[in-house]
């Protein structure tokens, strides 16, 4: 260069060899950066591993309470049948006396409405 190229006519001075950034820095700093991915992106899989297991759990809580509404609401109906049977079995005339017709036929049809119920 010549000692006219190098002066920078704003200040006086010579002008500053403009310098290239070293091939070591732009490594460093890509390293840096896709370290800084790894990171973020191991964050990610272990908030969706958590994610999962909460959702596993969830699922199988949603599961067992299901069962047990559902044997509480059977065990609710069979109540009511036998208490329908009590009923039905109340209406009928004591052991030994004769049954009136009327009395089988009221019989017979609560015995229907308890099949129905079923």
């Amino acid at each position: 260069m010549t000692p006219n190229e190098n002066y920078d006519p704003n200040d006086g001075q010579p002008a500053a060899e403009p310098e290239a950034p070293p091939v070591a820095d732009e490594a460093e700093g890509r390293v840096a950066a896709l370290e800084g991915q790894l990171s973020d992106l191991n964050d990610r899989v272990l908030r969706l591993a958590a994610e999962l297991e909460n959702t596993r759990r969830r699922a199988e809580r949603e599961k067992q309470d299901a069962s047990r509404y559902a044997i509480a609401s059977f065990a609710r109906d069979l109540v009511a049948v036998a208490d329908i049977f009590d009923r039905a079995l109340q209406s009928l005339p004591p052991e030994g006396a004769e049954a009136s017709p009327e009395t089988l036929s009221s019989f017979a049809a609560g015995v229907r409405m308890t099949e129905r119920s079923l």
